[in-house]
């Protein structure tokens, strides 16, 4: 049981990113949609930016919890950039 326990903070915020990738919808399909597959990739460049930079920080001292706040700060980063 406590390696479950360990691991669930990393569930929520994942949990909690894919809940801000519902709410803001397919802006990334509807960026690709309206031929704006530059802009697309910029964001998702970006993201994948945060992602690796993110990761090579926080996972050495955080494990699996900073695998998954980076994750989060990519996706959030991902939508957030296609809204505007």
């Amino acid at each position: 049981m406590g390696h479950f326990s360990t691991r669930s903070t990393a569930l929520v915020i994942v949990s909690l990113a894919m809940l801000i990738n519902m709410g803001t919808g397919n802006v990334t399909l509807i960026l690709l949609m309206v031929g704006r597959s530059s802009l697309n990739l910029l964001n998702t460049g970006a993201a994948l930016t945060v992602n690796v930079l993110l990761n090579v920080v926080l996972v050495p001292q955080m494990g699996v919890t900073g695998a998954a706040l980076a994750w989060a700060a990519a996706i959030i980063l991902e939508n957030l950039l296609a809204r505007v």
